[in-house]
């Protein structure tokens, strides 16, 4: 890695910039190496470090991840035996074979709801709304995203760290 040879005022826009680069998969790992070594706090960067290899994942490709869990969580959130008499039992089997939802999320909190906002949330990329509909789910159901959601939470935190670091390098150029 070649090191600067300007002020480390002059490099921080740059260095920002590539940075954001990194959030649809592109590496970063110079960048991050020559933000250390211009200085920028290690706490800051620490986030940043386990994407540098691989950058950072797009919101799309998680959400087409977590759109292929969406049929695990309604099976395992629809897991219980139907109860009652024979017209329940059709019933019940019928909405396994044909589901309507509605064009927009619905409203509420109950399991159904909730999947229905979580496809919906895939199918716009909104990868915040998702985590905090996912929240809502029981444990168990939740279980079977947790490795999308540990991925999605370390997204948010790098992006944040990313965007911090911007702030700063701006407010180091101002200063200038």
């Amino acid at each position: 890695m070649s090191l600067p040879t300007t002020s480390n005022a002059e490099t921080a826009e740059p260095a920002e910039h590539d940075f954001a680069l990194g959030f649809g998969g592109a590496l970063f790992a110079a960048e991050l190496g020559e933000a250390r070594y211009l200085g920028a706090d290690e706490k800051q960067l620490a986030p940043l470090a386990p994407f540098a290899a691989n950058g950072v994942p797009a919101a799309a490709t998680l959400a087409q991840e977590l759109r292929a869990l969406i049929p695990a969580l309604v099976k395992a959130s629809g897991a219980q035996a139907p109860s009652g008499g024979f017209l329940d039992r059709l019933q019940a089997n019928a909405s396994k074979l044909v589901r309507i939802r509605p064009v927009d999320a619905p409203v509420g909190d109950d399991t159904s709801a909730v999947l229905a906002r979580i496809e919906v949330e895939t199918a716009h990329v909104d990868i915040d709304g998702a985590l905090a509909d996912l929240g809502k789910l029981d444990a168990t159901t939740r279980a079977l995203a947790r490795d999308w959601i540990a991925k999605a939470q370390s997204r948010q935190t790098a992006i944040a760290a990313a965007r911090q670091f911007s702030a700063d390098a701006m407010r180091a150029l101002g200063k200038r």
